[in-house]
């Protein structure tokens, strides 16, 4: 990625680990196709021990079950590219995390070899600890990069992107 998107993604993580500090919330993550690069990014900011809880990376199906309780139905029915498993993930590593507020998922197909109509396709749902009951929210893009690192690090790009942009509806909303 270019420097004006590296730029880019650490403004968006600042502005995400400056939202959590001023509320005094927590993050949790659950990747998949990143591998954990969402975790390599976040982990390069002083401090963010404060605000982020850790994460997993479960980048095989029985590791979504044994790890984050996805159920294996959901699994098979719909496999773990797609947007009911990434809610799952998003929904079991908020409720397995009892200090976090926050939780990020992602999965995808990022090739090679992955099926032609989901190749470079991504899925991201963000959950929040709401209440009585979590709030969740998920989306899926489509990545522009075809070489596997870039659409790691696009993947990436788009996940800060969607937690900032669920923390900013959700917290302004629950200021209502």
């Amino acid at each position: 990625m270019d420097s004006i998107n590296d730029s880019k993604l650490n403004s968006t993580i600042q502005a995400i680990l400056e939202r959590l500090a001023r509320s005094n919330q927590r993050l949790v993550l659950a990747e998949s196709c990143t591998a954990g690069l969402a975790a390599a990014k976040l982990g390069q900011y002083t401090g963010v021990s404060n605000h982020w809880c850790g994460s997993w990376v479960t980048y095989r199906d029985q590791s979504k079950i044994d790890w984050l309780g996805i159920p294996p139905a959901t699994l098979q029915q719909h496999t773990a590219v797609s947007s009911q498993a990434t809610e799952q993930m998003a929904l079991n590593s908020l409720g397995r995390t009892s200090e976090a507020d926050w939780s990020a998922a992602i999965t995808g197909h990022l090739g090679p070899d992955a099926p032609a109509p989901l190749d470079g396709q991504i899925y991201i749902a963000i959950a929040y600890r709401h209440d009585a009951a979590p709030v969740v929210r998920s989306v899926a893009h489509r990545l522009t990069a075809t070489a596997r690192l870039q659409r790691q690090e696009e993947s990436v790009h788009w996940l800060f992107a969607e937690l900032s942009g669920a923390m900013i509806d959700i917290l302004d909303v629950s200021k209502d």
